[in-house]
């Protein structure tokens, strides 16, 4: 979400009987940027307004309940929030734009959860 809360939730938690079901909670102010379909030995970069970009082990996230908040994935700074995230698969590269400069995603060192991460 914006304000860095991730989780892994199983997908037969989604098999409803209702046409709406809530996928997860959120916070005041917050909102879901990205849901995604994880594969075997992906990570996840997190990127913050403030171009801080943090990259993990989708193994190291926790699997959660559909109606939980989840994990903090990155620690943010007052009025910082998270811009976008970016789901890599192994072997898959990919570049983002940063103030004029090509950042290569699949490049970055892959931290801990729950972490700073490195500023572009």
């Amino acid at each position: 979400t914006k304000t860095g809360m991730i989780k892994v939730v199983d997908g037969k938690e989604f098999v409803v009987s209702r046409k709406t079901s809530m996928a997860t909670k959120l916070g005041e102010e917050d909102e879901v940027l990205s849901v995604e379909i994880l594969e075997e030995n992906s990570t996840l970069v997190m990127h913050s307004n403030k171009d801080v970009f943090l990259r993990i082990d989708c193994n190291t996230i926790p699997e959660k309940k559909k109606a939980a908040i989840g994990v903090r994935g990155m620690k943010l700074d007052k009025n910082d929030f998270l811009k976008s995230i970016y789901v890599l698969s192994e072997g898959k590269q990919m570049d983002v734009e940063v103030k004029g400069k090509t950042v290569a995603l699949n490049r970055l060192h892959i931290g801990n959860r729950d972490t700073k991460g490195v500023k572009k």
